[in-house]
């Protein structure tokens, strides 16, 4: 509810603020609210003899925040918002997974279901309530001196006069069982056929040298993962590996969209399986050459040097928000690389995939309506039918259909994340 009630209280903040975004487009000044997991982003860019008036303005709006006559139109924005969040299989797979890796995690379809409960009262208290206690922290960059820079902090005490936090919240993150867990669900869209499946591999608390290893391992894994998932097997348009640090708790993964009306996401998740044993065996034929190659182009990557402004902020504001403070970490990133042998991305590789003691496999499935999926049952019933007119109010028709499937099979995220470990709050800054 709390997290349903901060998405009113921001686009409500928007909505009074419309004047004032009319001026500051006009002075060319730009700013943005953002609403994440741990609180409110503020972002600022602009000339800065006028920026710091604008910072005032806002402020002063959210220190006298009220709720105007727009509640109704706001709660029909946001249903309708977070309506067209659930019904995108790629959205929903990520939201999967992420429910199951974090140990509290409250998704939009969570916040959907909680809206319509959401008063004009609820929402006036929440904006109270935030102002009293909170946790602050500035980045600013350009043309300023340091005094001015810490003036925008002091303002925000001044304006706010709220109690401090000491430090900023923190996410654990849950242990995959060993070997593999599958969470299969039906689309909320009973119209579109894309299945979306991701199998991640989680390696456990991350250092700047086991993320910086990952991420090579993904470079080198991008061109072949293309070719054999996409060009040669045909599964679908959109086919990638990603490194994850997921609140300093790394691994990656390999997502393909299909369409359920050519391929089942079984038959996906053995392919996925199928190309990584083809990506070491091309890694390991691999030669040191070819190797170091790659290596130098990604050194390369990091060396480059910023293009603007907002590139370097976006870097130094990530190690803000991620609680590291390193602000240098491209260097430490190339300093590892510099050394790193192909023995270390096999091992590495060995570790995160192969059957053994080590393995932590999540596939997260999201099925679409097709011919290689329609005998499925799920544990929610005939999705076709639960799922019919949800774009109307009534919210409780929106429910994950889970999906039976050989091996350990996830029916239910809330009841199976009761059991599992969870790691200790990691920040990758060493």
């Amino acid at each position: 509810m709390h997290l349903c009630l901060f998405d009113f209280f921001v686009t409500l903040l928007e909505h009074n603020m419309n004047e004032v975004a009319y001026n500051a487009e006009a002075a060319e000044l730009n700013y943005s609210f953002r609403t994440e997991e741990t609180g409110l982003v503020i972002r600022m860019s602009g000339f800065n003899h006028k920026l710091y008036l604008l910072f005032d303005t806002i402020l002063d709006h959210i220190a006298n925040f009220s709720v105007e006559d727009l509640m109704d139109a706001v709660m029909e924005a946001m249903l309708q918002s977070y309506h067209n969040h659930i019904i995108k299989p790629s959205k929903t797979n990520n939201d999967i997974r992420l429910q199951i890796l974090q140990k509290v995690k409250w998704i939009p379809l969570d916040k959907r279901k909680a809206c319509p409960q959401v008063t004009k009262d609820m929402v006036q208290q929440f904006a109270a309530d935030f102002r009293k206690k909170m946790f602050v922290e500035v980045l600013v960059q350009g043309n300023y001196t340091q005094q001015e820079a810490i003036e925008f902090h002091n303002k925000i005490c001044s304006k706010l006069n709220f109690d401090a936090i000491e430090r900023q919240p923190t996410t654990t993150v849950t242990k995959i069982p060993l070997g593999c867990t599958v969470c299969k669900i039906k689309s909320f869209n009973t119209e579109d056929t894309n299945t979306v499946v991701t199998n991640y591999y989680q390696q456990g608390c991350g250092t700047i040298y086991k993320i910086t290893l990952i991420e090579l391992l993904v470079m080198l894994m991008e061109e072949p993962c293309f070719d054999f998932l996409r060009t040669q097997e045909q599964l679908g348009y959109s086919v990638h590996p990603t490194c994850r640090s997921s609140f300093g708790i790394i691994g990656f993964s390999v997502t393909v969209t299909t369409q359920a009306t050519k391929f089942s996401a079984l038959h996906v998740d053995q392919r996925i399986e199928a190309f990584l044993k083809h990506f070491r065996e091309k890694l390991q034929a691999m030669t040191d050459k070819e190797f170091q190659t790659q290596v130098d182009a990604l050194v390369t990557l990091k060396q480059c040097v910023d293009l603007n402004l907002a590139e370097e902020v976006n870097r130094n504001w990530g190690a803000i928000q991620r609680g590291t403070y390193v602000f240098d970490v491209l260097e430490r990133e190339v300093k590892v690389l510099k050394t790193v042998k192909k023995k270390e991305i096999l091992d590495l590789l060995d570790e995160l995939v192969y059957e053994g003691k080590s393995r932590r496999k999540l596939s997260t499935q999201v099925v679409g309506f097709g011919d290689q999926e329609d005998k499925l049952t799920s544990s929610s019933g005939d999705a076709r039918k639960q799922l019919n007119g949800v774009t109307n109010n009534h919210v409780d028709d929106m429910q994950i259909s889970y999906l039976s499937c050989d091996g350990n099979t996830i029916m239910n995220i809330h009841k199976f994340k009761e059991c599992l470990e969870v790691y200790p709050v990691t920040v990758i800054n060493q």
